[in-house]
């Protein structure tokens, strides 16, 4: 479930890790992909992290299939 998903991914981060991406990077994304520029924000640090992207947006899904796991498919693989 997406709780249980949650906390895997919780565990996975390191306490007090934050970063900050570049406007020009998470805006270009969302020119490049057509999500917005909240969602571009967290797509973004997912691909600089080399990290899966764990969403229930569904066009997210649809148009990242690369980088966007739903939290059903990420706990199937975690």
């Amino acid at each position: 479930d997406a709780f249980k998903a949650m906390q895997i991914a919780a565990a996975l981060v390191p306490p007090d890790h934050t970063y900050t991406m570049r406007d020009v990077d998470v805006l270009n994304f969302s020119a490049e992909t057509g999500c917005t520029a909240y969602d571009s924000e967290y797509a973004a640090l997912a691909i600089r992290l080399n990290a899966k992207l764990v969403t229930m947006d569904r066009k997210m899904l649809a148009s990242l299939p690369d980088l966007a796991l739903s939290p059903a498919r990420f706990t199937e693989i975690a």
